[in-house]
Parts: structure tokens; sequence; C-alpha cells
């Protein structure tokens, strides 16, 4: 319809197929609007102020003509009204990202009769973007049966993309849905920051990114660090924020920074400074025993402290000293202390090796996730020695 006349309706009736029909008592015509486009088409003119209408199984319209005082009937006017019927009989499943799925939108279908063999097929520009993910209608359904079929959208280009959902029966008898949605999409690109970076051992390095929208995207997207297979030993990733609201046309920063860990022991197991290992190359062998002249030296301590500390309790005097009970209390416990302590050291080795993160060059994925749809940007991470 190409006038911009006002109408004023006064009867509204709705076919099997769906298509809407108005009566418009201040042009005295039937307008069609399709369910489909949208489109709006004039179905009947002449008439005397129409007013209330309705159709029949087999498509019929009748109408009440006000100014003529008298009912009309249109043979044909619309769809007739089949035993299947999908509601709703169309749905736009809006934005989703290309690669990710939308959730589910219920279609339910209703029969009036008992129907067999039934079939769900979609047809159309895109079919193969939008897919029956569940539905428990099986191959029949009773008289007044209903059932539910679950579709999402999952776009496979951007862009504007639509099908139609069709259930047909053994017969001739169908019902349709229109189905619609946008493909859009996004990027994770680097944001000033040089693809590799270094650090040494138990230091920090930060990467800067972007979310970027491609097309009309929008909405939220998390931000998920590499899994920790992936990482290095003993390194770990935190993202900031952990997620980045996009709005359509904005790139939206945030950044993400690996921690590496530095213990001050550098390859192999570390103990004291009489029994400490060999490190050779890349290997390491076991610590070696301190020789019998070092095993010597704190068992003569040992002795000598219990002397001091056994003549101290009996009030003798300790190598010709006078009897100074609180200088030889005090000696006792310093050399009995010292051979203990290294005693000690000799037998428990108990700092690990591998307590820091090794040396090297890692890639790593750096990924978001919106909407089911995932994408990544990966950089690379030098570790140095410290």
């Amino acid at each position: 319809m190409t006038d911009n006349s006002v109408v004023c309706p006064a009867g509204l009736a709705v076919d099997g197929g769906g298509n809407l029909f108005v009566a418009d008592a201040s042009s005295g015509r039937i307008l069609r609007v399709d369910v489909k486009s949208s489109e709006v088409t004039v179905a009947a003119t002449g008439l005397q102020s129409p007013g209330d209408m309705s159709f029949d199984t087999s498509g019929n319209l009748y109408v009440a003509e006000q100014g003529a005082d008298r009912l009309l009937e249109f043979l044909a006017m619309g769809q007739a009204a089949g035993n299947l019927t999908l509601t709703p009989s169309t749905f736009d499943f809006m934005d989703q990202p290309t690669g990710g799925a939308t959730p589910t939108q219920d279609f339910k279908l209703t029969s009036t009769v008992a129907v067999t063999a039934l079939a769900v097929s979609f047809t159309g520009s895109n079919p193969g973007d939008f897919q029956a993910v569940s539905n428990n209608c099986g191959t029949s359904l009773p008289a007044m049966g209903m059932c539910d079929i679950n579709v999402d959208f999952a776009p496979s280009a951007t862009g504007s993309r639509a099908a139609t959902l069709t259930v047909a029966d053994s017969g001739t008898d169908s019902a349709t849905a229109s189905l619609s949605g946008t493909g859009d999409d996004y990027e994770i690109t680097l944001n000033g920051s040089p693809q590799e970076q270094s650090t040494f051992q138990g230091g920090t390095v930060t990467f800067n990114f972007n979310v970027t929208p491609v097309g009309v995207f929008g909405g939220v997207v998390t931000i998920v660090c590499p899994v920790s297979s992936q990482l290095p030993a003993l390194t770990t990733c935190t993202p900031n924020p952990s997620s980045v609201t996009v709005t359509p046309g904005t790139p939206a920063p945030f950044s993400v920074t690996f921690a590496t860990t530095f213990n001050g022991v550098i390859g192999g197991t570390a103990t004291s400074a009489f029994l400490s290992p060999i490190v050779t190359g890349n290997r390491t062998k076991p610590p070696t025993r301190p020789s019998s002249a070092l095993w010597a030296f704190p068992a003569i301590l040992l002795v000598l402290g219990g002397t001091v500390a056994l003549r101290a309790f009996s009030g003798r005097p300790t190598l010709g000293w006078p009897r100074r009970q609180n200088l030889q209390w005090l000696l006792a416990a310093l050399l009995v202390a010292y051979a203990a302590l290294f005693l000690g050291a000799c037998h428990h080795n108990t700092i690990q090796a591998g307590l820091n993160t090794p040396v090297g060059t890692t890639s790593l994925t750096v990924r978001g996730t919106a909407q089911n749809a995932g994408r990544g940007n990966t950089i690379i991470l030098d570790v140095v020695a410290h």
C-alpha cells in the first residue's frame, strides 16, 4: 500500500496462515498484513463502513458491512485453517556471534485431529543456521495433541539470516513459522602491546588487549586466561577486568598479567653449606656427604659442650676458669646449639628442586567468550634466568 491515509480499524481477523486482515471503516477497504514480510496490501474495496470480520476453516472471510446493514462473504480470501499450528508463527533470534548458538526458543505444535508421520524441516535463505535442538513430538500426535520443538540460531556468517520452520504430516497438513536473526562477530586484539614479551624469573609482565566488535556485536565478553596446562610451571594469570561490556562499534580494553616465581634457589636440591647439590649443565647430582674431618668437628664441639655443662652443674671450675656459673651455662648452650644445628642440616635436606618458573618461551592463548562463542589471541611469554 502506497498511500498515507489514516486507517480506522473497525474489525480484525486472522486467516489459517497467520495473516492479519483489517476492516478500514474510514476508506471502505479490507487491508491484508502479510505474516512474514509485514507488507500491507488491499484485499477489497468499495465497502460501506466494514466492521466485524471472521474466517471459517476454509479461508472464507465474513464481513459485517455496517453502512449497508448486511453480511458479506469473500470466498477463499485467506488461507484455510490447517489441522497443524505452530506458535509463535514468527520469531527473531536477534544478534548472535558466528560460531556460537543462541538459547533455544520453544515452538508449540498443536493438532486438531490425529496426525502421523510428522517431519520437521527448515527451508528458505539460510536453513542451516537454524536447528531443532530437541523436540518431544515424535512421529504422531493425537487429536487436540500438543508438543514442543526447541530451535536455536547458530549463524554461519554475519548479516541478516532467515529460514522457515515447517512441520508436515503424512497428508496435506503442515504448519510453518518464520525465523530470523543477525550474525555478528568480535575479535580479541592487542592494544599497543608487542606479541612477545620477556620477564626474569620472579617478575611480572602485562599484555594489553581490546575486544573489537564487528558489525552490530554488543554485550558482555568474559575474559579467560590460558588453561593451567598451557601456563609455565609456577606462573599465575590474572585478567583485569574479568569481563567487559562492549558497545557496538567501540572497542573495549582489558589487560592480562602473568606473574612468575623465583625462590632464590637455582637448580637442584638446596640444603646447607655442608651438604649442597652439584649442578652440571641441566642435570643435578645428589648432594655429597661431608668428609670425616668435617664430621669430627661438630662431634668435638658436642663433647666439649657436654663437659662444660656437667661441670657447670657440679659447681667445679671448667678449663681452669673460676666458678662463674653464668658464663659456663652460656658457653655450654652455644656449643651444644651449634653442634645440633650442623647435624640437623646434614640430615634434613627439605628444600625441593623446581621451585622456580622454568626458563623458556611459551605460546599462550588469551580468550574471550560471549553468547557461547569464543575468540582468542596468541601471545608469547619469555622467562629469562634470574
